[in-house]
């Protein structure tokens, strides 16, 4: 029998990177989405395609797909109650929209059900947690809130291409993701793109810290130079070396 995720979100991450990940593990995947259009486009495509901005481009195509609109509560809730995997890629402000959902989907389910929390949110377990419980109590003994940490790279598709194809995602291919192996619930997906780990918070603060740091900084003083890329303003070799030096100061205090 096919499993099932319900995918919170079909923004970048939801599509570029989830969709992907479960994809690969051939599960279906049911989207979540309060743009009406986004959820008539992946109902009627049934797919989409990640376009690759690398060195080598190429693609992929998430097949074997769904979706329901978020304000369609019933449906919702419903889907909640069956899925075998749920996950999240709202944003983290987003959270509290979904939490009354996700209470009424999990108050009553008897088996082992895991969440994954795709959300640049420092300790988004507790958070969403947090806002679950506003609405009353949930067996955490059988419910996993499992915290990500991301460092995909998914720019921003042209307008002109979104037009032509609004489900068409840009990503690279890396797709790894760490992910808090404390939140886990019983049997969880095994895939060599969800890699569970005791201290979570370490690999947090390195993406946080180096991967995102070094990006912001890159983009300020690149902007700063009067470049328009990140990949054009590490091609000065002062700005690298002062990257490489920031990241390294950023490592060193990171030990």
């Amino acid at each position: 029998m096919i499993k099932t995720i319900l995918q919170f979100g079909a923004g970048n991450i939801g599509r570029s990177l989830v969709g992907f990940i479960f994809s690969e593990l051939g599960y279906r995947i049911i989207f979540v989405e309060k743009k009406r259009r986004i959820v008539d486009l992946i109902k009627e495509k049934g797919e989409y395609q990640i376009i690759y901005r690398e060195e080598n481009n190429g693609s992929y195509t998430v097949r074997n797909i769904d979706a329901v609109y978020l304000d369609d509560r019933e449906k919702v809730v419903e889907d909640i109650k069956k899925a075998d995997v749920i996950s999240t890629a709202v944003g983290g402000g987003n959270l509290p929209e979904i939490a009354p959902i996700l209470f009424e989907g999990l108050k009553d389910r008897k088996d082992t059900v895991n969440i994954l929390i795709c959300e640049n949110l420092k300790n988004s377990s507790e958070f969403l947690k947090r806002q679950i419980d506003r609405y009353g109590k949930i067996d955490y003994s059988r419910v996993g809130l499992i915290e990500t940490s991301i460092a995909k790279m998914v720019p921003d598709v042209p307008a002109e291409e979104r037009m032509r194809d609004p489900l068409i995602s840009w990503a690279e291919r890396y797709s790894t993701v760490y992910i808090n192996e404390d939140g886990i619930r019983g049997e969880f997906v095994k895939t060599p793109y969800l890699i569970p780990v005791k201290n979570f918070e370490a690999y947090y603060n390195r993406k946080i810290y180096v991967s995102n740091m070094s990006h912001t900084l890159s983009s300020i003083i690149g902007f700063i130079n009067g470049f328009k890329h990140i990949a054009e303003a590490l091609l000065d070799k002062n700005i690298l070396s002062f990257v490489k030096g920031a990241v390294a100061e950023s490592e060193e205090a990171l030990r």
